[in-house]
């Protein structure tokens, strides 16, 4: 009997637990298993409200990931130089390239590509006196806003620093599935992803904020990739209405139109570029990547910071 009412109620607790934290669930079978099932039902979303605003003040009490800068700006920028960046153009284009004054910030979105892309790109961007914010988070996309809303996120975040000059975009390789019921790459599908790819644009146009917008190089899964290669044309498409910086990859990680694991060196040995499960990179893969965004800008640094390195003491040369 004791054995009984033990069962029951861990039974019972169970199915409380998934009614109460239901529409997480939902959301994330949704996007793990592109499984929509449930969504509208009033009666789970009115259960789930309360879990829905526990969560909500859980994350109010963790600092905003938009807020923490890969180097923070105020005191580590001298300010002198603070006050007169205030006065010069942050950016500027000339010859395809992309002009930056230095301590420009980069902010960074995108999904576990860009994890990987930012490893090697934040870092070499650090070194030029480029502040990043990081914001990539895995398994997010413009497919499923339910789970992850990236142009709001990304309007909020814009909104919290003013001071962002580019925004970097990996997006994709977790939005080729049906909108609900409207079927992937059918004209409506086209239709409302093209919005929600624009509406990223704007909302850097509307700020005098540059956008390179990677290309997602091709996968290992031939069903994928043809899914991919249909993202990566809107992605172009819309990149160039906006004037922003579309990266292509597939010249490095498919030549021949053919998915690839390694390259070859100039030496002759050959790097491996992608990961085990033919989708995301190595660090050797990342750091190209990186590379292909740092050919299109030049960083121009400070007269002042320049001065102060030529009247340095040098050292005597004792032979």
């Amino acid at each position: 009997m004791k054995l009984w009412n033990f069962l029951s109620t861990l039974l019972i607790t169970l199915i409380l637990t998934l009614l109460a934290f239901n529409q997480s669930i939902l959301k994330y079978i949704e996007q793990t298993y592109h499984w929509s099932i449930l969504q509208e039902n009033a009666f789970l979303q009115t259960i789930g409200y309360p879990a829905q605003q526990l969560s909500s003040f859980a994350e109010s009490l963790f600092p905003n990931p938009s807020t923490l800068l890969y180097n923070e700006p105020n005191e580590n920028i001298p300010q002198d130089i603070q006050e007169e960046h205030q006065e010069i153009p942050r950016l500027s284009l000339e010859d395809g390239k992309l002009i930056i004054q230095d301590y420009a910030t980069f902010l960074f979105i995108g999904d576990s590509m860009m994890q990987g892309i930012s490893m090697s790109l934040a870092s070499k961007l650090k070194k030029q006196n480029i502040q990043v914010i990081d914001m990539a988070k895995q398994s997010t996309g413009l497919t499923y806003q339910k789970f992850f809303n990236w142009p709001e996120v990304l309007e909020n975040t814009l909104n919290e620093n003013s001071n962002i000059d580019a925004i970097v975009v990996v997006l994709g390789a977790n939005d080729p599935w049906n909108i609900g019921k409207i079927k992937f790459a059918s004209l409506e599908w086209d239709s409302i992803y093209s919005q929600r790819v624009q509406t990223i644009l704007e909302l850097a146009k509307a700020r005098n904020i540059f956008v390179f917008w990677y290309e997602v190089p091709m996968v290992r899964n031939k069903q994928l990739n043809e899914k991919i290669r249909h993202l990566n044309q809107i992605y172009e498409t819309e990149s160039f209405l906006y004037n922003a910086f579309f990266i292509k990859t597939n010249f490095l990680f498919a030549p021949n139109d053919e998915y690839t694991p390694e390259i070859e060196k100039e030496d002759g040995k050959k790097v491996r570029i992608r990961s085990n499960d033919g989708i995301h990179f190595t660090p050797a893969g990342s750091r190209l990547l990186s590379n292909l965004l740092l050919q299109k800008i030049e960083v121009i640094h400070n007269e002042t910071e320049e001065q102060e390195d030529n009247t340095m003491p040098q050292g005597s040369n004792n032979e």
